[in-house]
């Protein structure tokens, strides 16, 4: 579901408060920019369970080979429901025969979200040192999306 103005607004003001963003020094409205600005690479949009915002994913393509998951928040309260499990099989299916790569990225202190990453089928593919603070690396984390074989020619046997 797109973003609108209202969950924008509430998205924000949550993630300020969660780590890994409160510990990166993030500011409202910062996060409010970013989910709101115009970027033609980049699409955002918003969780819902129900009818309730439970986050936002924001995902960045092309982007070598694949998309990036720039940005995949669930909100207190809907965490450990599944909700991002549901997210990155949204994004397999996607990616399904169209590219081979699935990337994201996480805070190397983020314990939470490396674990995620990995039980998903993601892997460590470089460090970035001091990307968004000096001192906190991120990893850059990649998951292979199998390409359907190729079609076998017309009268092949």
């Amino acid at each position: 579901m797109p973003l609108d103005p209202p969950s924008i607004a509430r998205i924000s003001g949550s993630l300020v408060s969660m780590d890994p963003w409160k510990r990166l020094g993030y500011r409202e409205i910062g996060l409010r920019n970013y989910l709101s600005r115009s970027d033609p690479g980049l699409s955002r949009y918003k969780i819902t369970v129900g009818d309730e915002c439970a986050g936002v994913v924001c995902v960045r393509y092309p982007w070598l080979g694949g998309p990036f998951l720039e940005l995949l928040a669930v909100l207190d309260g809907f965490r450990g429901k599944g909700v991002g499990t549901a997210v990155i099989g949204w994004m397999e299916e996607e990616c399904r025969g169209i590219c081979s790569n699935l990337w994201t990225s996480a805070a190397s202190f983020n314990d939470r979200a490396l674990a995620f990453y990995r039980r998903h089928g993601f892997a460590e593919a470089t460090l970035i040192q001091d990307l968004l603070k000096p001192g906190d690396d991120e990893l850059l984390l990649r998951k292979r999306i199998p390409l359907p074989p190729p079609a076998r020619g017309a009268g092949a046997h």
